[in-house]
């Protein structure tokens, strides 16, 4: 049976290490069948560094049918199943995204599917405790989206519990779709084990990578810092929490600071959905009141020499960058003003050429008038002459001439 693998999140539920794990593993998964189609986005995973996975295709090709190449090479192959992972498939079955409804999403991809030969969609969802969820959620959107709201502030609003249960009513409406839920609290420390048995593989097929944390959660210290910085900047992480996470992945994150009344009211606003998910759960991977510890003074934020060396190499470098743009900047405005410049030289020129002929043609026609005022006083004199009786007709019919001659010009 051709099937279509989908690995969904949600979000901060180890989605980075298992997208590192199928990148690492892509080969020998193709030689068992099945196809983990890579691009120059997904193929950062392979080397245990933040990415998004390879789901970004197949929302590529609902748009735009051959739109992503890897995954049309991967369906033209005719492997019995294809392996697709990103958190934003979750996303997108869950609340309206570009104009497209959740059910409306899920039946296109049901159809697509369906149009490629899959007979099955096997759908792989992680959920995770609520109070740990949102903290590592909380980060980040701090660190990726670009948040400058409080954790108290935020966690009135968290509501992913309830996104989620609206996902599974609809993956859970059609009948070729199959869904595994695994609660990540509770499986986390052998995350590759929950994908081999997903994939229905043998663990020992799948390489784990080096990394052995993707994507880390930030320290209290990194994680304000990062705060402050999107409060001018904005959405920065990349300039500064990706360097960290990537360059220093074994820093022990920590717990984000939240009140106890503010850890209740997660807990007492997703209940409902959380309690409705469970029933579809064996009892180990209920969701469960994770009360976290506030220890230590939360305005205190400690940095060690290694994260001030990669803060610090972030920030010099994009002084240099600047600098360089500043310079640059300058010799584009140079080169604009000379540019101007030569132009305006030009022009200037065109209108002294102007000038000239202008002014040699009303001394030209100074000269004419000249002329015939002269011609005038002569024919005038020779009027009054003793001939003057023969010639007369003829003197003023010149002279009719040449005074229309003068007006004109005048």
């Amino acid at each position: 049976m051709k099937t279509l693998y989908l690995h969904i999140g949600h979000g901060k539920t180890g989605s980075s290490y298992l997208q590192s794990v199928l990148a690492k593993s892509a080969d020998a998964l193709r030689t068992m069948g099945y196809a983990y189609p890579l691009d120059v986005h997904s193929q950062r995973a392979e080397s245990g560094k933040i990415s998004s996975g390879n789901g970004h295709m197949l929302l590529a090709e609902l748009d735009n049918p051959r739109g992503a190449p890897a995954l049309v090479n991967a369906i033209a192959e005719d492997h019995p199943a294809v392996i697709l992972s990103s958190e934003i498939l979750s996303s997108h079955l869950a609340v309206s995204m570009n104009g497209r409804e959740p059910q409306v999403f899920l039946q296109a991809v049901v159809d697509w599917a369906r149009s490629k030969g899959f007979e099955q969609i096997e759908v792989l969802l992680l959920i995770r405790n609520p109070i740990s969820a949102f903290c590592s959620n909380y980060q980040q959107s701090v660190k990726r989206h670009g948040n400058t709201a409080s954790a108290v502030s935020s966690a009135a609003i968290y509501n992913t519990p309830k996104l989620m249960l609206g996902c599974l009513e609809g993956l859970r409406s059609h009948p070729q779709i199959s869904v595994t839920i695994k609660n990540y609290s509770v499986v986390k420390s052998c995350l590759a084990d929950v994908l081999a048995e997903w994939l229905g593989v043998d663990s020992g097929v799948l390489q784990i990578p080096e990394v052995k944390i993707v994507n880390r959660s930030l320290t209290l210290g990194e994680l304000e810092l990062q705060r402050q910085v999107n409060v001018l900047a904005g959405m920065s992480g990349g300039y500064l929490s990706d360097p960290l996470c990537e360059q220093l992945p074994d820093v022990q994150s920590e717990q984000v600071a939240l009140p106890i009344d503010a850890q209740r009211r997660i807990w007492e606003n997703n209940l409902e959905a959380m309690s409705a998910i469970n029933a579809l759960l064996p009892d180990e991977h209920h969701y469960r009141f994770d009360e976290l510890k506030n220890d230590g003074d939360p305005e205190l934020f400690v940095f060690t020499a290694d994260q001030l060396r990669v803060i610090g190499s972030e920030i010099g470098q994009l002084i240099l960058s600047a600098e360089a743009a500043t310079v640059s900047d300058v010799d584009s405005q140079l080169e604009e003003l000379q540019r101007r410049n030569e132009k305006l030289q030009k022009r200037i020129e065109e209108r002294e050429i102007n000038f000239q002929a202008t002014k040699e043609k009303l001394r030209v026609e100074r000269n004419k008038k000249e002329q015939a005022r002269e011609q005038l006083r002569s024919m005038e004199k020779l009027g009054n002459g003793p001939i003057s009786r023969l010639i007369k007709p003829l003197v003023k019919l010149e002279q009719s001439v040449i005074k229309r001659f003068l007006r004109r010009k005048e």
